[in-house]
């Protein structure tokens, strides 16, 4: 009887935690780079496919050299497209994994928009700055989302699942039959 009762803890904290963020995904990030400091890297293509990525790095970073480092990784199927200008670089391509799309903004929502937030807790917002001058820290995100106006939906890295599946089983081992 008690196996029931733990099973039926952990449906319990699934169902709980699917209903309170029916949008947000659960996603192990693909990690790259090497360092002490992390920052993630959020892509989200057109039609919704969304990647975490988890670059690894050690001194200034920019957001730019984040998708240098994931272009450059090897065994990531990371593409990266841009122009050079005096003030910066424009990502006009992004891609992993098969798909890939670019723009540059002439056909209208055709371009990567470009989102920050300095934490996992922190809601998206757009910088003033691009990603050449926006130096990363660790722990900061950075969003890069296809033809929408929209933030980046969001991802939450695998431990934060498991650790709430703890405290499922936790609750649910305690429960004691009453006689």
């Amino acid at each position: 009887m008690k196996n029931v009762h733990v099973i039926g803890a952990i449906v319990a904290s699934t169902v709980a935690i699917g209903s309170l963020q029916a949008d947000v995904q659960y996603v192990d990030p693909i990690q790259a780079g090497e360092g002490f400091q992390s920052a993630f890297v959020h892509l989200e293509f057109y039609e919704g496919d969304a990647h975490l990525f988890e670059v690894f790095f050690d001194g200034e970073t920019s957001g730019f050299d984040l998708l240098v480092t994931l272009d450059e990784e090897p065994g990531i199927e990371f593409d990266l497209q841009y122009e050079s200008f005096p003030f910066g670089e424009m990502v006009t391509g992004l891609g992993y994994d098969g798909l890939f799309e670019s723009g540059d903004g002439s056909g209208g929502d055709d371009f990567w928009r470009y989102w920050t937030r300095d934490d996992v807790d922190e809601s998206w917002g757009q910088p003033m700055v691009g990603p050449s001058d926006r130096l990363v820290d660790d722990g900061t995100w950075d969003g890069w989302v296809f033809g929408r106006d929209d933030a980046p939906t969001p991802l939450i890295p695998v431990p934060g699942v498991a650790a709430m599946l703890g405290v499922g089983l936790m609750v649910g081992g305690r429960r004691r039959r009453c006689h």
